[in-house]
């Protein structure tokens, strides 16, 4: 079985241990994008298979072959937005996406989850030209509740990714029936990195609302037990801020 992969960072390094350890003998093309690039390279010369960096010349060359040249197109945590022609060099594809379709589209859904108390979890869907909005071969929720922060759940989803896929992958590989799942075209929002870099800072001199709460939290914040209180579905919370000043210049990186 011929299979052209995108793969990057350290989920990405995860993920190949299914490949590896179950279906090594598969003809693989690794498609390597920048961030933990060294660790996955040493991994796949390890179990002596081949790749190729990520650049113009790598995508010319792979848009040249014929259409279904490859038998699978996986995106592993590749970080890359696949065009049609490259999507057609393959019979099927995959894509791994931390998120429970269609709720957070595009980049950090953990996040938007969170903020917007949207379902969470993964989804195993086809890649399309239109940013995760491919049909879906399988999806599983990630319970969470308040107050869990966004590092809590995401941990929970990306061990959920990494289990989904060593579970469910076995089974697409064989082209085993699943009952594909629509993925509604529905006006959800792509969310952007710079969605995450607004959302996440907020300017006291222009949101007075924002500035007049963090006020009142700091105002009852007397150590110990005397701190501003969250009443919640019943459940009572202290609330304490932290402030540290950082770089702002590292900050927006």
């Amino acid at each position: 079985m011929k299979i052209l992969v995108f793969t990057s960072k350290w989920v990405g390094l995860k993920l190949l241990d299914t490949l590896f350890l179950k279906y090594n003998k598969d003809d693989y093309l690794f498609i390597v994008t920048e961030r933990d690039s060294e660790k996955i390279i040493q991994l796949i010369e390890m179990n002596g298979h081949e790749y190729m960096l990520l650049n113009d010349s790598t995508i010319n060359w792979l848009e040249s072959q014929d259409e279904k040249y490859f038998d699978w197109l996986l995106n592993l945590w590749g970080g890359y937005i696949f065009s049609e022609q490259l999507i057609s060099r393959a019979k099927k594809s995959l894509n791994i996406h931390p998120s429970f379709l269609p709720y957070g589209r595009g980049s950090d859904s953990v996040v938007w989850a969170i903020r917007f108390s949207h379902k969470a979890g993964v989804s195993l869907h086809q890649i399309t030209k239109n940013l995760d909005q491919g049909q879906i071969y399988y999806q599983e929720k990630v319970s969470y509740d308040f107050p869990m922060t966004g590092g809590e759940l995401y941990k929970d989803v990306i061990d959920t990714c990494l289990k989904v896929f060593d579970e469910k992958w076995p089974i697409l590989r064989l082209d085993k029936k699943f009952d594909v799942i629509h993925n509604p075209e529905t006006q959800t929002t792509i969310f952007k990195r710079k969605d995450l870099f607004k959302d996440g800072t907020i300017v006291l001199n222009e949101d007075s609302d924002s500035k007049e709460l963090l006020l009142r939290i700091l105002a009852h914040d007397f150590g110990g037990k005397y701190s501003f209180k969250v009443l919640n579905d019943n459940k009572l919370y202290s609330l304490k801020l932290e402030f540290r000043e950082i770089d702002q210049e590292a900050n927006n990186e």
